[in-house]
């Protein structure tokens, strides 16, 4: 305890009218934050009220124009709290709370309770308020922060997530309870005992019956222990938990404590004769669950609860966007692959890329989150050691990462397993997983096989939700430069990134981002790196010019335009512009949409409702062409018949050359927005293909 806050308040101006202040918000609330820095006053919108012994943060302020405006929800009147705060002729005389008090008295003998749920980060999302008024009845609800640091009492538009979240995602063990106060019950008897943090007890909001499947994604991979409360509604709600949980948990017990009264809980238990090592030998006691057993209460005629969860609208649009680990092109708790041919330094770059998001250094030019990284190298030892002194050499610092010099067979689930239990050794779930490469983590399965390949993927789905890790797969293109193998590869994964080799220069270029705007071509060049021992290594730098290495004439885009514009003069959709160029021979499979994307780029293409369309395109039938040029060969300037339509757009746009007898002719297009194509239709890339 101590008396900071009066001595802030001393030294305050006059009192202004009663309820407001003109004094800030931010400066008032200052002023009544205690000095536990992980009490809810200095990441929630309330801070403790001064008027009363508020051990348990209950007065919001709020700024409101030139004035702050303060509420109590114990019930303090407003000059109460203008005279403990020292602005309303009496100077402010209490002390800054106990942080360790559980429960706050209100001004009518009410004792409220706030518990406050977090986000895997730690930041407050919402809360549940209890009041238990004194002749024995309760009231429940939810509330989640405004804007201006007071609370709605609603949770639209928020995701819910388990109450305790940041610990229980790095518990082993997660003892389900119902309700908050059973919760912290159980957690203050482990703090006690030394052990929290390996065991964290856990409920979801709003009550019983009200678990979502979202919920189990949490207790993934790990030893789930559910108590229900000595009622039918308990019951029912521990097998709607177990029913869930399977599947995901390691480990899944149901523990019934013995001696409860009717509608008694593991509170109650635990504030009579209960202990927590009771508690624990009850738990190493109890069997295994599984779902041929009746759930509790239930008899084994019933049908189980389902296992799949089915959600609102309003829950999927709860959930929080994706975010970017490498901003614009590497998605969080996703999976991605990197790939390109043989000697095109694909494990140079995704060593590159653990190594800024290990450091939280930035990629190329672009930033990169802070987070634990996992290297698993299937293809051994060999230059590894000389690639990482490279990269500590040319970035001034150590590489901080974890690496698995053998290969972990992605098919197959007990390989699967014995990683994520190696992974639960770090000292912290890393945040992006390397497996490189995947034919290395495939041994014994077949490339070409979808079977096989959706075995490996859902290896690398499982390995995603127990650590919350990006996953990226290194992985080999064929003879005609699309991903080797079969299509399952690329159809699952969000993010696929190409590299492309011209001798020192390598070309990055996003073939698919599931979610998001495909990001710009990264142009590198390579740099040589003395090592210590003599010996030399290589990083690649961003090239200075910022253009991609010189490449030979397309024949294959110019192609794929002429079809669109010789068979769709009113434009069409990518897939039929697809097909048709296949049939024509112009390009097939990924290699038309390197085309496509390539033309829509450089503005040759444009897209309109999602009708792809020449960006000046000649109708045959049109008397003059939207380039200029008229169909009747006397406007020619050199007197010669355009051979066609199509050979006009593409002389026009640059794909194909003039004819010796015209390089001097001039073909005049019109200005963006002159009325025959809208400014900027060119300018659309590739975002939103189909």
């Amino acid at each position: 305890m101590n008396n900071s806050t009066s001595k802030k308040s001393e030294a305050q101006p006059a009192p202004a009218l009663n309820g407001h202040s003109n004094r800030s918000a931010e400066e008032l609330r200052e002023q009544c934050r205690c000095d536990d820095p992980h009490c809810d006053c200095h990441h929630g919108p309330n801070v403790h009220c001064p008027a009363h012994d508020d051990k348990n943060p209950s007065l919001s302020i709020n700024q409101s124009g030139d004035k702050s405006l303060w509420h109590c929800q114990a019930g303090c009147s407003q000059s109460a709290v203008s005279n403990a705060l020292g602005i309303g002729g009496k100077p402010a005389n209490h002390t800054k709370p106990d942080p360790a008090a559980r429960m706050t008295p209100g001004a009518k003998g009410d004792r409220v309770k706030t518990y406050g749920y977090l986000d895997e980060a730690g930041q407050l999302l919402y809360q549940t308020v209890r009041t238990d008024y004194p002749n024995g009845s309760k009231k429940i609800f939810q509330q989640r922060p405004d804007s201006l640091g007071g609370w709605i009492r609603d949770l639209d538009g928020i995701e819910r997530v388990l109450y305790n979240l940041p610990d229980v995602m790095h518990a082993k063990t997660v003892l389900v309870v119902e309700g908050e106060k059973c919760a912290d019950t159980v957690n203050d008897a482990l703090r006690a005992a030394g052990i929290y943090g390996g065991i964290v007890a856990t409920t979801n909001p709003l009550g019983a019956g009200k678990w979502l499947a979202s919920f189990s994604e949490a207790l993934t991979e790990k030893a789930v222990i559910v108590t229900p409360d000595n009622d039918e509604p308990g019951r029912k709600h521990a097998a709607q938990v177990l029913q869930s949980a399977f599947g995901r948990a390691s480990s899944l017990k149901l523990l019934e404590l013995p001696g409860l009264a009717p509608k008694g809980d593991v509170a109650d238990w635990m504030q009579g004769s209960g202990t927590v090592n009771e508690l624990l030998a009850m738990v190493a006691a109890a069997p295994e669950w599984t779902p041929e057993e009746a759930a509790p209460g239930q008899a084994v005629s019933d049908p189980p609860p389902p296992r799949f969860q089915l959600i609102t609208t309003e829950e999927v649009k709860s959930r929080p966007a994706p975010k970017f680990i490498i901003d614009g092109v590497l998605v969080e708790n996703s999976l991605a692959a990197i790939v390109g041919p043989h000697a095109s330094f694909k494990s140079f770059q995704t060593l590159a890329i653990m190594g800024a998001v290990a450091t939280g250094t930035a990629w190329h030019g672009r930033a990169a989150v802070k987070l634990p990284a996992l290297y698993i190298s299937g293809e051994g030892s060999g230059g590894l050691k000389a690639r990482i002194e490279a990269w500590e050499i040319r970035h001034g610092c150590p590489l901080p990462c974890r690496f698995l010099m053998e290969a972990a067979q992605m098919h197959v689930e007990s390989d699967v397993t014995e990683l994520i239990r190696a992974i639960e050794q770090m000292p912290e779930a890393p945040g992006l997983i390397v497996i490189d490469t995947l034919a290395r983590c495939l041994v014994g399965g077949d490339e070409n096989s979808a079977k096989d390949m959706g075995l490996f993927i859902a290896g690398g789905d499982r390995l995603r939700r127990a650590t919350g890790a990006t996953i990226l797969i290194v992985h080999h293109v064929g003879k005609g430069g699309d991903t080797r193998g079969s299509t399952a590869l690329p159809g699952a994964v969000d993010t696929e990134i190409q590299i492309k080799r011209n001798g020192d220069r390598l070309t990055l270029e996003c073939h698919k981002q599931k979610d998001f705007e495909d990001f710009a071509k990264i142009c590198l060049i390579k740099r040589v790196v003395e090592l210590p021992n003599g010996a030399s290594s290589l990083v690649f730098d961003l090239d200075e010019s910022g253009q991609p290495a010189a490449k030979k004439p397309d024949d294959a885009k110019t192609k794929v335009l002429e079809v669109l514009v010789s068979k769709f003069p009113e434009g069409a959709r990518a897939g039929a512009w697809q097909e048709a160029s296949e049939n024509a021979g112009a390009a097939k499979s990924s290699r038309f949409h390197d085309c496509r994307n390539s033309l829509l780029d450089e503005g040759k293409v444009y897209v309109e409702n999602r009708i792809y369309k020449p960006t000046s395109p000649t109708s045959p039938t049109s008397p003059t062409s939207p380039i200029g040029l008229k169909s009747d060969e006397s406007d020619n300037p050199n007197g010669q018949k355009s051979d066609s339509p199509v050979q006009s757009h593409l002389l026009e746009i640059g794909l194909i050359g003039l004819p010796e007898s015209q390089e001097n002719s001039s073909l005049t297009a019109p200005a963006e927005g002159d009325g025959i194509f809208p400014a900027g239709a060119g300018a659309l890339n590739g975002y939103g293909h189909d």
